[in-house]
């Protein structure tokens, strides 16, 4: 059964699993710009109930139809219990730019997402704001939603990119990281000087840190040399000391290694190896060449490619 023909028998059966306060809802399809893709999820939309949660088609089986309704009917019903009791205009209402959280995308593969958003463009790379409801659900800062809390969009970044630098940074090495993990089956880890991991406390979103200024400048001061920033995910990267014998060209290779076969699509970050010096600031290695923000380094140039 293809795509189109599945939709079709959602339509038609997936009441007859839902109670009976449900019988007048609306089934809704949506396609949703996720990190680094385009998801089309469902929705049961009931009258008077603004906030539902979306379910993405690809977690249920297109072959089984009648079992696909069966576990989309009870999903709604789990979502809908744990959901947080809020409402669009509770949300509306309650936050403010103080409460404005960033996380750092790809430019590149989120041209959709970046077209409903504020944002700061950095490279190859864009902060996105957004605020976080609860330890499982965040709500994207659109363009919409700016404008019915009456935000300028400039004010909503500058806002979420001075509370990067308000956020509790976790910097650890690799080998206290793998301690952490393994406990005292990590003890003798041997230390593997100069390679670290760079996030927040709560571990979500935390290679936003790469806009911390001051942050940056510290790791600089600690490890006495300049240092290469490799995107491990969104929610992390690693801090690598600057050595003559690190070639950028193999660390992106590798990093487009653990990319491809490690990382969820969806956790993404970029393929490119990044450096940091207080001299130059962020640079970004592409096709050779260093770029630092709209410009390759030392020279007039038109710009990394996106």
């Amino acid at each position: 059964m293809n795509r189109a023909k599945f939709k079709e028998y959602l339509i038609k059966h997936l009441k007859d699993y839902l109670p009976s306060n449900l019988q007048a809802a609306e089934i809704l399809f949506e396609e949703v710009a996720k990190n680094n893709e385009i998801k089309e999820g469902i929705m049961i939309q009931k009258e008077g109930v603004e906030a539902v949660p979306i379910l993405y088609l690809d977690w249920y089986d297109e072959l089984h139809p009648d079992q696909a309704c069966k576990q989309i009917a009870s999903d709604y019903i789990k979502y809908m219990s744990e959901q947080v009791n809020l409402s669009v205009w509770e949300i509306l209402n309650y936050y403010s730019l103080e409460d404005i959280k960033m996380r750092l995308i790809s430019r590149e593969r989120n041209e959709a997402l970046l077209c409903k958003v504020p944002c700061y463009k950095q490279l190859d790379l864009a902060f996105v704001p957004y605020l976080e409801i609860n330890s499982g659900m965040v709500f994207k800062v659109t363009y919409d939603y700016c404008a019915k809390k009456g935000w300028e969009p400039r004010e909503v970044v500058r806002a979420g990119m001075e509370n990067i630098k308000k956020e509790e940074v976790k910097f650890m090495s690799m080998k206290e990281i793998l301690s952490e993990m393994l406990g005292e089956e990590g003890t003798d880890i041997p230390q593997n000087e100069g390679v670290y991991v760079l996030t927040n406390q709560s571990g979500q979103f935390g290679a936003a840190q790469i806009g911390n200024p001051k942050v940056l400048r510290a790791i600089e001061q600690g490890l006495d040399t300049p240092y290469y920033i490799l995107p491990a995910s969104v929610h992390e990267v690693i801090i690598l000391a600057e050595r003559s014998e690190l070639n950028p060209e193999a660390l992106q290779a590798m990093i487009k290694s653990v990319n491809e076969d490690v990382v969820d699509v969806q956790e993404q970050l970029s393929n490119n190896v990044y450096r940091y010096s207080k001299e130059k600031g962020v640079q970004m290695y592409q096709d050779g060449r260093w770029f630092g923000q709209g410009k390759e380094v030392g020279k007039d140039y038109r710009g990394p490619k996106l």
